[in-house]
Formats: C-alpha cells, structure tokens, sequence
C-alpha cells in the first residue's frame, strides 16, 4: 500500500494505491489522526486505486469521520464503482462516509452544502428586529 498527501487551499487529499487491510490500516489511521490533529478544512481520502478494503480499513475511515464531525470537518471518499464501492454499498455506508466519484465532486458538493447553510441560517439578528411580533389575539405573550 501507499499513500501520497497533497493540499489544495482547505482541502487534504489522501491518495491510497494498493490494498488497505488489517495489516496496512493502522498506516492509513495515523495519517489521518495527524490530519484530524494538525490540521484544518476538509479531508478527501481517495480509493479510486485501492483494489480491495476489509473492515479494519472501515473502522479506521469511521473513526476519522467521526472526529472530523466533531471538529467541525468533513470527510469524503473519492470511489469508483468495483469491489470496494460495493463494500461500502453493502455495509450502507456510502453517506456516513460520504462517498463521492472524484474530489472535484466533493468540492461541489461542499459549496452547495456552504450555501444551503447560510440560505437557511439567513441574515443575522442585530437590535429589535431580532424580536418575533406575533398577531394580536394568538395569546402568546398576554395576560390571561
């Protein structure tokens, strides 16, 4: 197994070529405990050239993603269709890892995800606007 690390603004991209398995996860767990550690934005870890995945490799992604989440982060694996993809299908966790085809993918899922958030947040409340006025009657707020 190998796996190359590159950067591109706030994104770390793991590239890993071979088969990720009990003997070759913890490898890929300390990398991506350094990444979670030391460094900030989202995390990609690519598979699209790993041939196979056992559950060791699974628990080693599940537990980065679940430290990337609570720091705010997010996790994606890039992977094609084949022996590893139907593993993750079969194990349904394609979303909880969230499974993607390419990092460019990513990135635009990313920015939708970006966007959704600030629409739905809306402008931030300042002085008395922040105040909700409620229809006379609804007795919300009155004596009774």
């Amino acid at each position: 197994m190998k796996i190359s690390q590159g950067h591109d603004n706030d994104l770390t991209v793991l590239r890993v070529s071979g088969d990720l398995d009990l003997l070759t996860s913890p490898e890929l767990g300390a990398r991506l405990d350094a990444i979670a550690r030391d460094g900030t934005g989202d995390v990609v870890v690519d598979l699209s050239r790993t041939g196979f995945i056992d559950s060791a490799a699974l628990h080693v992604l599940l537990n980065a993603q679940r430290r990337l989440t609570r720091e705010s982060r997010c996790l994606a694996v890039v992977c094609v269709p084949g022996p590893v993809r139907r593993l993750i299908e079969l194990t349904r966790m394609v979303e909880t890892l969230g499974v993607v085809s390419s990092v460019s993918e990513h990135r635009r899922r990313s920015a939708w995800r970006r966007s959704a958030d600030r629409d739905v947040a809306g402008p931030p409340a300042t002085g008395s606007d922040s105040a909700i006025a409620l229809p006379a009657g609804t007795g919300a707020g009155e004596d009774q």
